[in-house]
């Protein structure tokens, strides 16, 4: 039978953070930050404000790209000290949700396209956005 993993994905290595996690985890007192959580209990001020969000009936998905005030004041921080500025319509802070895959109202995909190499291969970023909607990978080469 076939196995129903593609090919690929054996190919694929743990992250660096695995490896740093592998170094520490015997280490006595050591406070494992790596994995998001550690076995110390939540502060009270936090517990405390997340019970009053779960009572004001906060429980839905946040904004995909970050919630507007947010981005209003990175797009702000950068017109003050860069003189530049920005719609907030263009910020995104990265990790500010994260639904699930199999479920939510937004799904958001971050690529950092290297224009250089995608130009020697002859692909446009439309390309990139063809191949993720259709979920296969890109092998294209120029000429």
């Amino acid at each position: 039978m076939k196995s129903p993993i593609r090919p690929v994905l054996s190919q694929l290595r743990p992250n660096g953070i695995v490896a740093v996690a592998h170094l520490g985890l015997d280490r006595p007192g050591l406070i494992p930050l790596w994995f998001g959580e550690t076995d110390l209990v939540t502060p009270a001020f936090i517990r405390d404000a997340a019970s009053k969000a779960l009572a004001d009936g906060k429980t839905f998905y946040t904004w995909a790209r970050g919630i507007p005030e947010l981005r209003e004041a990175i797009a702000g921080f950068h017109a003050r000290t860069l003189g530049l500025p920005i719609d907030p319509e263009r910020v995104t802070v990265p990790g500010a949700a994260m639904p699930w895959p199999y479920g939510g109202k937004f799904r958001e995909v971050q690529i950092d396209l290297d224009p250089v190499a995608m130009q020697a291969r002859g692909l446009s970023g439309q390309d990139v956005a063809n191949a993720l909607a259709q979920g296969r990978q890109l092998n294209r080469k120029h000429g």
